[in-house]
């Protein structure tokens, strides 16, 4: 179960009627804001992650790993909350760790973004990356 989505389901009770039609006000403002900015681009490529994931080992308690869901979805929000498509795609290692890359297009212009999601993969090879498992050998 997705510990973040669990997390954002759990607290939708405690949204007033009020805070969600201000939230929903808002929104369309930003909207506009974000279609003028994209008004003479065609994409954006930006970092899929602020900063690199932590290892497993290092997520002791369910409020680390909490946190670090939150600080992971950090640079997808504005563009789910703008309603635009967004993709990540496998764009590497840093440190032993994958990144990512973050594709946002314009609204209503999945395919385009699609299209570049797939000319990305087809000119790299980081989405064939496997990390090495260390798993102890069964006799």
């Amino acid at each position: 179960r997705d510990m973040m989505g669990a997390s954002l389901l759990a607290s939708a009770p405690f949204v007033s009627a009020v805070d969600y039609l201000r939230a929903q006000r808002y929104r369309t403002v930003f909207q506009a804001s974000f279609d003028e900015a994209m008004a003479s681009v065609d994409a954006l490529a930006l970092p899929g992650l602020s900063h690199l994931p932590p290892k497993l080992d290092d997520l002791v308690t369910k409020d680390q790993v909490n946190e670090w869901l939150g600080t992971a979805v950090g640079l997808h929000i504005p563009f789910n909350y703008a309603g635009v498509p967004a993709l990540c795609v496998p764009a590497g290692e840093s440190a032993g760790m994958p990144t990512s890359l973050q594709l946002v297009s314009r609204p209503h212009r999945d395919d385009l973004l699609l299209a570049i999601g797939h000319r990305f993969q087809a000119t790299t090879d980081f989405h064939n990356a496997a990390p090495a498992l260390n798993v102890p050998q069964v006799i």
